[in-house]
Parts: C-alpha cells; sequence; structure tokens
C-alpha cells in the first residue's frame, strides 16, 4: 500500500526503491508483492517517485498488485514490469471468519489494555449492529474529521442499530475521544487482530474507509458503505468484492453527505440478503485467486 505518488514522497516508497536500486546494484534477485499502485487522491503526481518506479520495477523478478486498477495503472507507468494481478492476500482467509459469535458472547475476555479503559464502553455484540471506521484520508486532518465524523456517528443510530466504533490505524486515534464523547462502544487498534475480524465479520454493516477492513467484513459476507481514502482503494475494493453498485462517499461528510450514506446503507440493508450472496460469490473467487500466489513465487526458483 505504499506506492501512492504523493507531494512530498512517502517514506515507506523512498525505502522500497532504495531496497529495489541495492538490490539492483548488487545483482540480487528481488520481488515486489501485493502493491497498491496509484496517484494521491488530492494532488498531483509525484514524477521524481514515478521516474524511480519507471526505472527500477521492471528489473524485478515478479511484481503481483493487490487490485486490478493498480495493475492497469502500472501498465501504464511501467508497461516493462509486466504486474500480475493477485489479490489481497487477507482474502486467502475465507473460511476462518464469520463463525466466532460464540466467542463474542465473551467480551470480558477479548477487551484489550487501553490507558483509558472507560473509553472502550460496553461491548455487546449478541444483537444486531453497525460499526464504523476511519479513513486513512480524514486521519491526515484531524480536527476536520472530528467534526465530519461527530455528524456522522451522530446521525447513524437511525438506522435503528447500536453503533460500534471500530479503530483500525493509529491514525484513526480521533474517532476514540468520538467514542467516548457520543458514550459508543470502541473496539481500539489494539484490539486481537481475529477478535477485531470477527466483530466486523458478524456486523449488519460497516461504515468505512479503510480497505482492510472492508476485506475482513466482506469475508464474513457483511456489506460496506465506503469513504474516501488516499486513493483508489476504497473503489476498487468494492469492485473486487462483487458489489452491485460502487460508491465512494466524501472522507469529510458533509450534512447533506450524512444523508446520502445513510440512504445508501438503508438500500444495503434492504437488501442485505442479496449483498451477502453476491460477496460470499466474490470472496470465493478473490481467495482462490489470493492462492496463486505461492505459484508465482514458486516459478522464480
Amino acid at each position: 500500500g505504499s506506492m501512492i505518488f504523493t507531494t512530498p514522497s512517502r517514506l515507506e516508497q523512498r525505502f522500497h526503491l532504495a531496497v529495489m536500486q541495492l538490490a539492483a546494484e548488487a545483482g540480487v534477485p528481488f520481488a515486489y508483492l501485493n502493491a497498491l499502485v496509484a496517484d494521491p487522491a488530492h494532488g498531483p503526481r509525484n514524477a521524481a517517485t514515478a521516474a524511480a518506479t519507471r526505472r527500477l520495477l521492471p528489473q524485478a523478478r515478479l511484481v503481483t498488485t493487490r487490485d486490478p486498477w493498480s495493475q492497469a495503472f502500472l501498465k501504464e507507468l511501467a508497461p516493462e514490469a509486466d504486474a500480475v494481478y493477485v489479490p489481497d492476500a487477507l482474502f486467502a482467509w475465507r473460511g476462518r471468519l464469520g463463525r466466532g459469535r460464540e466467542t463474542l458472547a465473551r467480551p470480558e475476555y477479548l477487551t484489550p489494555f487501553h490507558e483509558r479503559p472507560e473509553w472502550l464502553g460496553t461491548w455487546d455484540f449478541q444483537k444486531p449492529y453497525v460499526c464504523v471506521g476511519g479513513s486513512s484520508e480524514a486521519a491526515k486532518d484531524p480536527p476536520r474529521a472530528l467534526a465530519s465524523y461527530r455528524r456522522l456517528l451522530a446521525a447513524l443510530p437511525a438506522l435503528g442499530y447500536p453503533v460500534v466504533v471500530t479503530v483500525s490505524s493509529t491514525g484513526d486515534a480521533f474517532l476514540e475521544e468520538l467514542a467516548h464523547e457520543l458514550g459508543l462502544p470502541l473496539v481500539p487498534a489494539g484490539t486481537n487482530l481475529l477478535v477485531a475480524a470477527e466483530i466486523l465479520a458478524h456486523a449488519e454493516l460497516v461504515v468505512t474507509g479503510r480497505y482492510h477492513p472492508a476485506i475482513l467484513a466482506g469475508l464474513g459476507g457483511v456489506p460496506c458503505v465506503l469513504l474516501g481514502a488516499d486513493s483508489h482503494k476504497t473503489a476498487s475494493v468494492q469492485a473486487m468484492l462483487g458489489y452491485p453498485d460502487v460508491q465512494v462517499f466524501p472522507e469529510h461528510p458533509s450534512d447533506a453527505d450524512v444523508a446520502a450514506i445513510l440512504q445508501q446503507a438503508r438500500a444495503v440493508l434492504a437488501q442485505r440478503q442479496r449483498w451477502r450472496e453476491t460477496i460470499e460469490a466474490a470472496t470465493a473467487l478473490r481467495a482462490v485467486e489470493a492462492q496463486r500466489l505461492t505459484e508465482h513465487l514458486a516459478s522464480l526458483t
């Protein structure tokens, strides 16, 4: 997820390019896997990192992208790299999630250590609930994110379900403050991954701007309403999950955006079984495709 051509360039992207450079100079074979390759959501493409990518990536023995949109982007940027689309490895977790409701029945054993334990609220996953997560793009402006997510979180109970705030990244720490302020249960970023995954996989609906939580929800057949991110990823993941209606809502939703999000959420919930069946069929295909990564790696030996 590091090959987004932002200005200034990302530290991880510079590190990856430096490793490629060192490997090429030393004659050491290398592969670049599970790449998200995209222009930034806002602002121009970084010409320097794009040029370095165009020069170095074709020297890799294997390049895989985690979504078809990244593959198409690389074919335009660096066609000599001959990138192969292999779905994100998380799809290979299919079959491991969505069957642990009995585990969620004992939340006292699941809550993580938190420096402010009272902020976790009361965990209860035995009744239907809706999860809300953050956004990589919204996290860049915490004061604005506080205002826009306060608006969103205050409106979502109108769907008729309890709202659970799920934080998947330390960048979304602003959500912890909002959960406490609004009296909503909080699943912080320090929660055991499998516990957090089961919480997402048993929700009625997830509203988020995060890529991997959308996949984890999808592995349980749970649909999402997606917000904007730092790249195309919250649009491309919908296509990979087989969504019949691909929409991305602003990462800083206004009053009008919140109303549109509620409208979309109601439409999805009204046809949830159809969405579930479609998502389950798509994740079955993505899981098989993701497991082919080992075949690609074996072909290098």
